[in-house]
Parts: structure tokens; C-alpha cells; sequence
């Protein structure tokens, strides 16, 4: 949705992660990490946030995706949920997912995901 991408855009603009891309849904999303990738003018993602729940590919396919592509073996993914896909949030983490946020979510809480799975991965 819009209106999520918008309010964790700021949450992360707010931490200095200024540089941010957006995509509509699943396989857009790929699409956009891939090409970015392999670019030789950049380099894949640092972070990528997906919500469990999109149109065409759902933020699970998205994570397998990324995570069978080399680029994206060891960038930290934070899936997006709401309290009632709980129980998707364990398929998740199992498939390589690094944190769950919950939606609505406090910017706080994503701050504090972020920076714990950052310097758990000597980030920063």
C-alpha cells in the first residue's frame, strides 16, 4: 500500500537511510532489486522491508526469491506483517528472513530491528 511505503520511507529516512526504492508488489520488487544488482554502477541493496501480503508474488515469495539470487544471500530482509499473519511470520524467519515488523508500526521499534540486525551483521 502506498500509505505503508510512505510512513516507512519517513520511519527510515528519519535514520539517515536516505536512498530508498519503492515497489508496488512482489515481482516488481525482485525485478527492481535484480537490475539495481546488476548494475555495475551499484551494488545490491543494503536492507529490504517487504510486506507479507502483496499483489502478485506475497512477500514470501519475494524472500525465496531473494534469497536464491547472489546478491541477495546475505542482505537483511524484515518482513511486514499484520498481527493476524503471526503464524506466516515463522514460515518466514525459516526461509531466511532477518526480523518481522508489525504493522501499524512504531517508528521506534523499526529503528531498533534495524539496528540490532545491522550490527548483528557488522553493518555499522
Amino acid at each position: 500500500m502506498p500509505s505503508l511505503r510512505e510512513a516507512l520511507g519517513h520511519c527510515l529516512r528519519k535514520m539517515k537511510l536516505n536512498v530508498i526504492y519503492e515497489a508496488s508488489d512482489g515481482e516488481h520488487g525482485f525485478k527492481k532489486a535484480i537490475e539495481h544488482a546488476e548494475d555495475d554502477n551499484q551494488k545490491p541493496f543494503d536492507l529490504i522491508f517487504t510486506d507479507l501480503n502483496m499483489p502478485n508474488w506475497n512477500g514470501l515469495d519475494l524472500l525465496k526469491m531473494l534469497r536464491a539470487n547472489e546478491h541477495y544471500v546475505e542482505t537483511p530482509i524484515f518482513m511486514v506483517t499484520t498481527e493476524n499473519e503471526a503464524s506466516i511470520v515463522l514460515e518466514a524467519i525459516e526461509a531466511g528472513a532477518d526480523e518481522y515488523v508489525i504493522k501499524p508500526f512504531d517508528d521506534a521499534v523499526v529503528k531498533k530491528k534495524v539496528m540490532t540486525v545491522m550490527k548483528k551483521r557488522n553493518m555499522i
